[in-house]
């Protein structure tokens, strides 16, 4: 079984990662034998995203939730959350779809 990381710089997309989620998750149950985690970081989103994100780490054990004190860009953010991922192959995405 290999694992897949997904992982997602966040930065004022509260609008999005629902349907981002639902995208990701659709696909990866499309693929035998993939499993996948989804690793979203808040790089200090003004709006609420980070409740998006813990609301979906809450109800999904994929979901990894990570969270910087504050916006450092998204270079940093995604650094971060390949620090974070766990699989045996990793794709970066955009919050924004």
């Amino acid at each position: 079984m290999a694992l897949l990381s997904v992982v997602v710089p966040v930065y004022r997309n509260a609008g999005s990662l629902e349907e981002l989620h639902a995208r990701v998750s659709a696909l990866a149950a499309q693929v035998e034998g993939l499993e996948m985690e989804l690793v979203l970081v808040d790089d200090g989103s003004p709006d609420a995203s980070w409740d998006v994100i813990s609301r979906l780490a809450a109800r999904d054990p994929r979901v990894r939730a990570l969270g910087l004190s504050r916006n450092f860009g998204s270079n940093a953010a995604l650094l971060a959350g390949l620090q974070h991922a766990t699989g045996d192959a990793i794709v970066t995405l955009a919050a924004d779809l």
